[in-house]
């Protein structure tokens, strides 16, 4: 049986090189999270200029690694010249502002040219107007006008006529007499219709019609019939209207002492506008057949047309410039 004795050499030897290697891995695992907490140890790299450090290579820089986390080496290739953008100076020119285009010049309006409508006193709410003139009350030849009131408020002359008028010369309608065989001066509403032996108004026109028969009158009784277009086959006092001829072809009544007008009984009927014929009338207006076509073509009842008649002598009685 052996006898006891103190711990061998060999245990000894084996404990203190356990302990020696625990040791060493306590350290190692020590500093391995020293390593993750403050990360991995700043790269150095040495300060240079741009093409120094382009041309350095990359064995030049130290790497450091740990075993949790790597660091690549910058890139030691130079960057292409075209990726540097260089900026162009603005010019001064570029900068200015565009001078503004200068503002387009209108037209001026033309300048308001007074008209004869523009010097008559009772046109009311005519936007057309027939102007019937003569020299003095003397003459028996004179013009016929038609004016048409624009939109830019200015009268316009759209036809012109020579004219005939009474045998006796002109009086102020307001004083003339039944037979005077004169035509009166003055200003009245025309009728919305024409008439005549014609079987219809020339193509265009916009009148009313009424064509003549051989009972068809024009009134001169004492009666609600004054001065206006009857039908009687018995015959009444007044014109026939048949036995006018070529002179009624196309015809067209001036206003006169009829409708819509006031009448007074005696002043006179029948003071027509119609066709030209030989020798003066007995108190209406005649101008040519065909200006006679023309103005019933022209004469619009929506203008609410007007017939002025009147001399150019200022003063008189007669005086266009009074009406």
């Amino acid at each position: 049986m052996p006898s006891r004795s103190g711990p061998s050499t060999t245990r000894i030897v084996l404990t203190l090189a356990g302990i020696a290697v625990g040791g060493t891995v306590a350290l190692f695992g020590i500093s391995a999270a020293v390593g993750l907490v403050s990360g991995p140890p700043a790269v150095k790299v040495p300060v240079k200029t741009v093409a120094a450090a382009g041309a350095a290579s990359a064995s030049s820089v130290p790497a450091t690694t740990t075993p949790t986390a790597r660091m690549s080496a910058p890139s030691s290739e130079p960057k292409p010249a075209t990726a540097l953008r260089q900026t162009k100076p603005v010019s001064k020119a570029a900068t200015r502002p565009k001078p503004r285009p200068a503002p387009r010049k209108l037209a001026p309006k033309p300048k308001h040219v007074a008209a004869l409508p523009d010097k008559l006193k009772t046109l009311g709410a005519a936007r057309q107007v027939v102007v019937v003139t003569s020299p003095n009350k003397a003459s028996n030849d004179g013009t016929l006008e038609l004016y048409d009131l624009r939109t830019d408020g200015d009268w316009t002359k759209v036809m012109s006529a020579p004219t005939r008028m009474g045998r006796n010369g002109l009086v102020a309608g307001s004083s003339r007499h039944q037979g005077s065989s004169m035509t009166p001066t003055g200003s009245w509403a025309m009728p919305t219709w024409g008439f005549g032996w014609a079987g219809a108004a020339p193509s265009g026109s916009r009148l009313g019609w009424k064509q003549i028969r051989s009972n068809s009158y024009w009134s001169a009784e004492h009666r609600s019939s004054y001065n206006t277009w009857v039908t009687s086959s018995s015959g009444i006092a007044g014109e026939r209207l048949k036995s006018a001829g070529p002179s009624y072809e196309f015809a067209i009544d001036s206003g006169y002492n009829a409708l819509p007008n006031a009448r007074v009984y005696g002043r006179g009927t029948a003071i027509f506008i119609h066709v030209m014929h030989p020798g003066y009338t007995a108190g209406c207006i005649s101008i040519p057949r065909a200006k006679m076509i023309e103005l019933l073509k022209r004469l619009d009842p929506a203008r609410k047309p007007r017939c002025v008649i009147g001399t150019t002598d200022r003063g008189s009685s007669t005086s266009i410039y009074a009406y």
